[in-house]
């Protein structure tokens, strides 16, 4: 008895991922702009597409608000989403049932950010917790004094 090879369906690419691609190709120029020589603008678009694909609420957004997001991403030098956590693309719904994506740096962008800033020097992040000793002190002899509690707070 002779067997049919089975078939092997991919899944559409929901409607809003479409129109989302199309909106970035429409916008391709203005990323391209945006973006500095280190990042290329077709992995970031690669990126979003898959955090949407990934995340049915950016799926409810405005298209233009993902682009735009994008954008501010481009130009802090920073991947909205991916591997390297640098930001995150967020939906929020408004009054009157409109979602929007906005971009939002990670700690690690912000560091990211920083460390190409001239003349830094040095730069990290540390955890402070309940219990720990922390004080800052500003102006002409600034310091920064953080000791963790060895309790584990």
């Amino acid at each position: 008895m002779a067997t049919t090879p089975e078939v092997i369906k991919t899944p559409a690419v929901p409607l809003p991922v479409k129109v989302l691609r199309q909106a970035f190709d429409q916008a391709m120029s203005r990323i391209s702009e945006s973006c500095p020589a280190h990042l290329k603008p077709e992995r970031l678009v690669q990126l979003v597409i898959t955090a949407a694909l990934k995340t049915p609420r950016l799926q409810e957004c405005e298209p233009w608000t993902i682009v735009g997001a994008l954008i501010d991403a481009a130009q802090l030098g920073l991947e909205p989403c991916g591997p390297k956590q640098e930001g995150y693309l967020i939906p929020y719904r408004l009054k009157g049932g409109v979602t929007k994506c906005e971009f939002q740096p990670s700690y690690r962008g912000l560091l990211t950010v920083v460390r190409r800033a001239d003349g830094m020097k040095r730069v990290y992040a540390e955890i402070v917790r309940q219990g720990d000793e922390f004080q800052v002190m500003r102006g002409t002899q600034p310091l920064l004094h953080h000791v963790p509690s060895l309790a584990g707070g």
